[in-house]
């Protein structure tokens, strides 16, 4: 039960928007006869397809719409049929004015009281439920007589449609027969003069295209010199270059070798340079070593040789001490000379290595001297010999380039003549073609007749579409304006049972 409670408000938004439909289709209703009267196709408007789709809608809608209300009208809902369908076969319904729900009808639980003795009903008074089936069955005969007026215009639109379809036809028919036909009658006029003008065209244009293709030739021919002047130029700046670039390589590699041995020469000088140093701070550091080992010596020298003279002097040192002493000063003096002849051999030794290491660096040096020499004559011939390349590479360039312009220009004025030539086949084939159909046109006048004769034809089939469209054009009008009380009735019962199932919904989804 809650799931059916809960899909009613969805078809009761869905009911009020066929009802907002038919009363916007309703309010259109009023004004759609003045658009009817219309009695030829070229007064058609974007009003009248409106109209028509309005039209096609009303015949699907009301149908969907009033097949649960209707039958409603028989039990529980008499009394809103009374009021459906009672005052709108009266007096016609504004179309801003919604049709109002009357009072609920009195259920199986909840029976109305009996009347009392002294009503005012006699004998003779129908019963409420005769007069509400009566209401019943008159509104649902308004329907069904709003539905078929319904269907009456839509057919007479359709009618009337088709008719304009077919009036249209015709009137293009007939257009392009009179267009062929004046086609015609303007070229047998001036016969004569076109053959004349068309024969002039057709000379000149025979005259342009044989001009065209000779020169076309001419130009080919010169084209073709002119690519093997660049093919034989190309080749001869090819052999007058390779001396040059080969010599221009060769410096470049001779370049590259003296850089080599540049570079080969500084690292040499430099590793030179530290050995020479490093023999120079061996020979210093080993000749310091050995004359303070001898200074040393001397100085040891001196202060034995110092006691012993005091020892002499002293008359109460013995001979032993003495002795000792003399000894001692004697060792003493033989350390001081080998120190000293050490100092002699270490400087000669080291002073000799720090002489080898400096000549080594001379010698380096020189060679570096002598290699950078080389290397700035290689640079300055690697230089020479490439610029004169270059100077030789731009020259032939410049030459072939010439020739290349000259081969495209060539070329151009063949692709110009080319296109002259493609105007004036163009010139000669309108020509032709225009010579052959006045010839043809003039030599066949029965056509031309034939022709009138259709375009006769089809102006008498015009006018006869013409008096069919006015004619269905005036029954449409009638057709509306007869029926348009009837299918304001219907579109206000369709809205009435619309409004009636909504408020039915809206009291269940309430309870």
């Amino acid at each position: 039960m809650a799931d059916e409670k809960t899909g009613i408000p969805e078809q009761a938004a869905a009911m009020t928007e066929e009802a907002a439909t038919a009363e916007a289709a309703l309010a259109e209703e009023a004004t759609r006869g003045e658009e009817a009267t219309a009695p030829t196709a070229a007064q058609t408007t974007e009003a009248e397809a409106e109209a028509s789709e309005e039209a096609e809608a009303a015949e699907q809608e009301p149908l969907e719409a009033a097949a649960g209300p209707v039958p409603a009208l028989e039990g529980k809902g008499a009394n809103e049929a009374s009021t459906a369908a009672g005052p709108e076969a009266s007096a016609p319904i504004e179309p801003e004015t919604p049709v109002p729900a009357a009072p609920a009808p009195a259920t199986p639980e909840t029976p109305q009281p009996a009347a009392e003795p002294n009503s005012d009903a006699t004998p003779d008074s129908p019963a409420p439920l005769d007069i509400a089936r009566d209401l019943a069955a008159s509104g649902a005969a308004s329907v069904t007589e709003g539905f078929a007026a319904v269907r009456e215009v839509s057919a007479a639109k359709r009618a009337h449609a088709a008719a304009r379809d077919e009036l249209a036809k015709a009137e293009d028919e007939q257009r392009s027969l009179e267009e062929e036909l004046d086609h015609r009658h303007e070229v047998e006029q001036n016969y004569r003069t076109i053959l004349e003008v068309q024969n002039t065209e057709l000379a000149e244009a025979n005259a342009d295209l044989a001009q065209a293709s000779t020169e076309k030739s001419a130009l080919e021919a010169q084209r073709l010199a002119a690519k093997d002047a660049l093919a034989a130029l190309k080749a001869a700046n090819e052999r007058d270059l390779t001396p040059y670039r080969e010599l221009a390589s060769s410096a470049k590699s001779s370049l590259e070798d003296a850089e080599r041995a540049a570079r080969e020469a500084r690292r040499s000088v430099k590793t030179a340079q530290a050995a020479a140093d490093n023999a120079i701070n061996t020979r210093d550091s080993r000749v310091q070593a050995a004359m303070r080992t001898a200074d040393n010596a001397a100085s040891r020298l001196q202060r034995l040789q110092d006691k012993l003279a005091e020892l002499k002097r002293d008359p109460s040192t013995g001979a032993k001490e003495l002795s000792e002493m003399s000894g001692g000063v004697a060792a003493a003096l033989a350390q001081l000379e080998n120190a000293r002849a050490d100092v002699t051999r270490v400087t000669a030794e080291t002073s000799q290595a720090a002489d080898i290491a400096q000549t080594h660096l001379y010698t380096q040096r020189k060679s570096l001297e002598v290699l950078e020499d080389d290397l700035a004559s290689a640079q300055a011939d690697e230089k020479a010999k490439r610029e004169k390349y270059n100077e030789l590479k731009a020259s032939a360039d410049k030459r072939e380039g010439e020739a290349s312009d000259k081969v495209r220009d060539l070329a151009s004025k063949i692709e110009e003549q080319e296109e002259l030539a493609t105007v004036s086949q163009g010139r000669i084939d309108a020509a032709t073609a225009t010579i052959e159909e006045a010839e043809d046109i003039h030599a066949h006048p029965e056509v031309t007749a034939a022709l009138a004769e259709r375009l006769h034809a089809a102006m008498a089939k015009t006018e006869e579409h013409k008096r069919v469209v006015a004619s269905l054009a005036e029954e449409e009008r009638i057709v509306r304006e007869r029926t348009q009380h009837s299918r304001r009735i219907f579109y206000a019962a369709i809205v009435a049972a619309i409004a009636i199932v909504i408020i039915a919904i809206l009291v269940f989804v309430m309870k």
